[in-house]
């Protein structure tokens, strides 16, 4: 059975609605940027292509806590500071 949902997307089957279902926590990986002071850093291990994902979390995560970070490519990975 397929049909269409408002923003027309094909869908196979319809969902079942749920109630009651316990929303899981946030993920805390990130939790560790709010201890950090302005001028503190960390190293990244691996290149800024293996890091991709996870420099754009903490950007991401900083900008919504209104910290600043930045990062720059060092001998054995990518070091992160927080500027803000």
């Amino acid at each position: 059975m397929t049909n269409n949902n408002k923003k027309g997307v094909l869908m196979k089957h319809t969902p079942k609605i749920e109630s009651n279902i316990p929303m899981p926590s946030r993920s805390t990986k990130y939790l560790f940027l709010e201890s950090m002071s302005v001028g503190d850093s960390f190293l990244l291990y691996g290149t800024r292509e293996d890091n991709n994902n996870t420099v754009a979390g903490i950007y991401q995560r900083g900008y919504s806590r209104g910290y600043g970070f930045a990062t720059r490519t060092v001998d054995n990975g990518v070091r992160v500071w927080r500027t803000k």
